[in-house]
C-alpha cells in the first residue's frame, strides 16, 4: 500500500507542472483558437471555443454532463468537441440515436472507440484482445443468460446475509454512510460469486477490504486513465492498477479461478497467460462500476417519503411471493397472509426470501424490477461511444445537415437523453416505475425496459445485463426487507471515495483558474476550461438549440467548495469543480420543505429540470456527480442515514 506523504508530494509537483503547461498554452490561445479549430460545418456552428491541442477536454472533464447540457443548449442537437486532437460528435435526435445502435459496421463501428479503454485502462493490447473480443462477449452472454442465474442468486443472498448486520447496524441509533455500506455489500457479495471464495478470502484476513480499496482508487480515475493525458500524472492510478494486476496474476498462477465464472471465461478466451490478469481486471470493473451506484440509487430513491407507496408495493409483492412459495399455492385466506405479515420479512432468513425475491428480480414486469430500472435510468452514464467508419451526412429536424468525417468519434449522452421529456413523457425527471420504455418517435422502444439505453443496445449491448439487473433487484429487496432508512444531513460535499487534498493542490488549481480566466476571457475560459459561465450568444447558436428540460440551467463554478474526484491527481479529472455546486441542488437534508429554496438550493422543479435532483422531489439526496462520464453516476456527497428494523402494523409496514 502507498503510505506516508511521499506519494502526495509527487502528485502536487506533477499537478503544478501540468497547470503551468496549461497556462503557457493559454497564453497562445486568444484569436488563434478559431484558426486552429474551425467551428462551422456547412455554415452551421458546431464547436465551442477551446484550447490549442486540448480543445474542450479540460472543460468536459471538469463539468461533465453539465457541460454537455450547456453545449446542447447553445449549439443544438448535434455538436462536436475537440478532445486533445480527436473530434467527438454528440447526437441527440431520435433518428440518430437509433442509427447509432443499428447502423452497419461499415458505417458506424465499435472497436476503435473503445480501444482507448481496453488498452490504456486495462492494459489489453488491441492486436491480442480484439480478435477474440466478439467471442468473449458471446461466451459471456451465454454464461449469464436468465436460465443460469439462480445458482448465482443463491450465493449472492448467502454472502449478503453474512454482512448485512455489520454494514447496516441498528443498535444505538448508529449512523451509516449509505453509499459506502451499499458498495461494501455489493463488493463482498459479488466478488466471491464471480471470482470465487478462494480469491476473495486471499492470503490473510482483511484481503477483501484491501482489494476493495485498491479497486475504488483504480475506478475513480477511469476516465482520465483512458484520456491521452500521460499516466505520469496519475501515480495513484498506476499504483492501484499494478496492485490489482499483481493480485490477479498470483491467484491465476495458483489456479484459484478454476470452477468460477471468470475462470470459465478465461479458459474459453484463450488469451496468453500474461494477459489473463488484465482481462480479470476488466471483468472486476464491469461487475462493480455500475451495479454499486445503481443499487445505491435504487435503495435511496425507493426509501424517500415521497415514494413510500413504491416501498410498500415492493414489500407486499415480496411477502406475497414468500407466502405463495411456502404454501405452494396462492395464500388460501387473508388470515394466513396476515400471519406472515405480523411475523414480518425482517425476521425471515434470506434462504426463505430467496425463491420469491429471485423470481421477482428476473421478472421485468415486477415492481422491484421496474423501480430499480427507473433509478438506473435517472442516474445513467454520460457517454456511449462509437466510431465513424465512413463519411456520414446526417439530416437534422430543423433542416440542417451535419457532415461527419470518417474517423470521428460519435457519442450519445444517455444521462441527458434520459432527461428528455419527448423521449420519456410526460416528465422524464420524475421517478415513475410505471412509465413506458423510451419512445424514439416511431412507436418502437429501442430497448423493452424502463432503463432505456442504460445497458446499451444493438449488437454491443451489455453482455452481463441479465446478471446485473438480477443482482441489483435482488440485493435491493434483501436490504429493504431488513431495514428502514432515515436520511440525515450530509456533513460535506466531498465526492464519495475522494481524498482530501488542499494546500498546494488547491492553491495551484485556483491560481490556474484565475489566470486562465484573465488570459482567455469569459467565453473561452468557460468553454475551454470550464471556469465561470458562458456568455450566451457570443459563441453563436443554431436554431433548435434549446433541448427539452434545459430550463434555466446555470453552470457556475464560482461557489465551488468541494474537492476533486479521486484526490490530488488526474490532469483533467483533478481540475473538476464539485458537481454538487455546478448549477444544481446538491445538499442532503430531509428537513427542507419540499419545493422551497434554502440558500443556494433551487426549487425542486427547477432542480429536476436539470437532472440534478431528478427522482428526488424533496431534494433530500446528494446530487449525482456530473463529472463522472463512464458508468452509472455516484453521489457527489455522503448520504448519511440511520437504520431501523421495519415494523408491522395492521395496514402493513410502518415506513419511517
Amino acid at each position: 500500500m502507498m503510505d506516508g506523504w511521499e506519494p502526495y508530494v509527487a502528485e502536487y509537483v506533477q499537478q503544478i507542472l501540468f497547470y503551468g503547461l496549461l497556462l503557457l498554452a493559454g497564453l497562445f490561445t486568444g484569436k488563434l483558437t478559431g484558426k486552429l479549430f474551425p467551428r462551422k460545418d456547412g455554415g452551421r456552428q458546431m464547436y465551442p471555443p477551446g484550447l490549442p491541442i486540448l480543445g474542450q477536454a479540460i472543460a468536459l472533464g471538469r463539468l461533465g454532463t453539465m457541460y454537455i447540457r450547456a453545449c446542447r443548449k447553445q449549439y443544438g442537437s448535434a455538436f462536436s468537441l475537440r478532445l486533445a486532437g480527436q473530434r467527438m460528435c454528440f447526437l441527440f435526435e431520435p433518428q440518430h440515436i437509433e442509427m447509432f445502435f443499428k447502423a452497419p459496421e461499415s458505417e458506424i463501428t465499435f472497436r476503435p472507440a473503445v480501444e482507448q479503454f481496453t488498452q490504456r485502462v486495462f492494459g489489453l493490447p488491441s492486436k491480442d484482445f480484439f480478435p477474440k473480443h466478439s467471442q468473449i462477449l458471446t461466451d459471456l452472454r451465454h454464461m449469464l443468460t436468465p436460465s443460469t442465474l439462480e445458482s448465482h442468486a443463491q450465493q449472492l443472498a448467502h454472502y449478503a446475509e453474512q454482512h448485512m448486520e455489520e454494514l447496516f447496524p441498528v443498535a444505538g441509533g448508529s449512523q451509516v454512510e449509505l453509499f459506502t455500506a451499499v458498495r461494501k455489500l455489493v463488493f463482498r457479495s459479488a466478488v466471491p460469486v464471480l471470482f470465487g471464495q478462494s480469491f476473495a478470502c486471499g492470503s490473510h484476513p482483511g484481503f477483501i477490504d484491501e482489494l476493495e480499496e485498491a479497486f475504488v482508487t483504480f475506478e475513480s480515475y477511469f476516465e482520465m486513465a483512458a484520456s491521452p493525458i500521460p499516466h505520469f500524472f496519475l501515480p495513484r492510478f498506476e499504483w492501484s492498477r499494478a496492485q490489482l494486476l499483481a493480485w490477479f496474476g498470483d491467484a491465476h498462477k495458483k489456479g484459484l479461478f478454476q470452477g468460477t465464472p471468470v475462470g470459465e471465461l478465461l479458459q474459453k478466451a484463450g488469451l496468453k497467460d500474461d494477459l489473463a490478469p488484465h482481462l480479470l481486471l476488466a471483468l472486476l470493473w464491469a461487475s462493480q462500476a455500475n451495479t454499486v451506484p445503481a443499487t445505491f440509487w435504487a435503495v435511496a430513491m425507493i426509501c424517500l417519503p415521497e415514494h413510500r407507496e413504491h416501498l410498500q408495493a415492493i414489500r407486499d409483492e415480496l411477502l406475497e411471493g414468500v407466502t405463495a412459495t411456502d404454501q405452494g399455492t396462492e395464500p388460501a385466506s387473508e388470515i394466513e397472509a396476515d400471519g406472515d405479515r405480523e411475523r414480518g420479512l425482517s425476521s425471515m432468513p434470506f434462504s426463505r426470501l430467496l425463491p420469491a425475491a429471485f423470481k421477482l428480480a428476473t421478472n421485468r414486469r415486477s415492481h422491484i424490477a421496474r423501480c430499480t430500472s427507473e433509478a438506473t435510468r435517472l442516474r445513467v452514464q454520460s457517454l456511449d461511444v462509437r466510431f465513424a467508419a465512413a463519411d456520414l451526412q446526417l439530416d437534422l429536424a430543423n433542416g440542417d445537415k451535419v457532415n461527419i468525417p470518417k474517423g470521428c468519434i460519435l457519442a450519445l449522452c444517455p444521462y441527458e437523453i434520459h432527461h428528455d421529456d419527448a423521449l420519456f413523457p410526460p416528465s422524464a425527471s420524475t421517478f415513475d416505475p410505471t412509465r413506458a420504455p423510451m419512445n424514439l418517435g416511431d412507436g418502437h422502444a429501442i430497448m423493452p425496459t424502463v432503463a432505456g439505453i442504460a445497458f446499451g443496445a444493438g449488437a454491443y449491448r451489455c453482455p452481463g445485463r441479465f446478471f446485473a439487473e438480477m443482482e441489483v433487484a435482488l440485493l435491493v429487496q434483501l436490504i429493504l426487507a431488513r431495514r428502514n432508512f432515515t436520511i440525515l444531513s450530509a456533513p460535506s460535499s466531498t465526492p464519495n471515495g475522494a481524498q482530501q487534498d488542499g494546500g498546494v493542490w488547491e492553491l495551484a488549481r485556483n491560481i490556474a483558474s484565475e489566470i486562465g480566466h484573465c488570459i482567455l476571457g469569459k467565453d473561452t475560459a468557460f468553454w475551454g476550461l470550464g471556469i465561470g459561465s458562458p456568455e450566451t450568444g457570443s459563441s453563436g447558436s443554431s436554431s433548435n438549440s434549446s433541448p427539452p428540460n434545459a430550463g434555466s440551467d446555470s453552470i457556475n463554478s464560482s461557489n465551488n467548495t468541494g474537492e476533486s474526484k479521486g484526490g490530488p491527481e488526474g490532469a483533467v479529472n483533478a481540475s473538476k469543480t464539485n458537481p454538487a455546486q455546478v448549477g444544481e441542488a446538491g445538499s442532503c437534508s430531509s428537513s427542507l420543505p419540499i419545493g422551497k429554496e434554502d440558500g443556494n438550493r433551487k426549487d425542486s422543479s427547477s432542480s429536476c429540470s436539470s437532472g440534478s435532483s431528478s427522482g428526488d422531489p424533496g431534494g433530500r439526496l446528494p446530487a449525482p456527480d456530473h463529472s463522472r462520464l463512464v458508468g452509472v453516476k455516484v453521489p457527489s456527497a455522503p448520504c448519511v442515514v440511520t437504520c431501523t428494523v421495519p415494523k408491522y402494523e395492521e395496514e402493513g409496514f410502518l415506513v419511517l
